[in-house]
């Protein structure tokens, strides 16, 4: 297999896999998609700036991003808390080449 075949074999790979994370998440109860997530301390990579925004505190309500602030953020008593120091949050991206392999 050639170089390029190969790293089209990986990318396809990579994004059957992203699907079924995706549908193996979105099939999980709703209760818990209302439980509280407060990620601290993350690097955000927002899709409309040219730049990181460091250091921020993301709260998603209900399955989404209800905050994005400086600061701490107080939590919900049963929220799920993660410490995103050093890590990066950006939004899922899909790779639109590898699907139309599926649906030639």
């Amino acid at each position: 297999m050639s170089s390029s075949g190969s790293r089209q074999f990986l990318v396809c790979h990579a994004c059957v896999f992203v699907f079924l994370c995706t549908v193996l998440l979105a099939a999980q109860p709703r209760i818990a998609q209302s439980r509280q997530v407060v990620i601290s301390h993350v690097n955000v990579v927002p899709m409309d700036a040219e730049h990181v925004l460091n250091d921020r505190t993301v709260v998603v309500e209900n399955g989404k991003i209800a905050k994005i602030s400086e600061g701490e953020v107080p939590a919900a008593k049963d929220a799920l808390v993660i410490d995103g120091r050093g890590k990066y949050l950006m939004p899922g991206l899909a790779d639109s080449a590898c699907a139309s392999i599926f649906f030639r």
